[in-house]
């Protein structure tokens, strides 16, 4: 088989199964999870401080005016900065957090399969290695259970750990980690 060909299959097989674990994502409304309302309010709220001038964002203004808190000083911040500046090209809030999520789900089962891949030399052990990353329960749970938006992020860069500790790389390492 042709490299092209192999890697096209390869990346449409990447693509089917990131479909199929996004897919609950395309139905009209909003992923309704244990913590859900709160991130889209959240994500409303940074943005309106990223807004004002406040970075890094600490303090938001509640949902009631006058009633601020340090929200961020506790929760950590980090799928905020990412959902963000989507928003502030001007998407709607949902679309900006699902972007996000997208993001993650593409990047946790790509680090996968290239750290796979590298490890084993077989393509094949990779797609499904990456497969069973982004499909175990406990990811499941994250997204469509609890809607741990920024734990699903985080552990999205686990796969590009292992790959930069595999391959030496210092600077990846410490972009995924970080």
């Amino acid at each position: 088989m042709k490299t092209s060909t192999r890697r096209f299959l390869i990346l449409g097989a990447l693509a089917l199964m990131t479909g199929i674990f996004l897919s609950p994502m395309f139905r009209p409304g909003v992923i309704a999870g244990h913590d859900a309302g709160y991130h889209f309010t959240r994500v409303q709220l940074f943005t309106q401080a990223l807004k004002e001038g406040q970075f890094p964002v600490r303090w938001i203004e509640g949902p009631v005016p006058g009633i601020t808190h340090p929200l961020f000083e506790f929760y950590p911040p980090l799928f905020y900065y990412f959902v963000a500046p989507i928003m502030l090209l001007g998407t709607p809030y949902t679309l900006a957090t699902y972007v996000v999520i997208a993001f993650a789900a593409i990047l946790s089962g790509a680090g996968m399969y290239l750290f796979v891949k590298q490890l084993t030399q077989n393509p094949l052990a990779a797609i499904f290695a990456a497969t069973l990353f982004l499909f175990t329960p406990y990811r499941i749970s994250q997204l469509y259970v609890r809607a741990a938006y920024g734990e699903f992020l985080a552990t999205a860069f686990v796969p590009v750990a292992f790959l930069a500790m595999y391959n030496k790389n210092i600077l990846l390492l410490a972009f995924s980690l970080a």
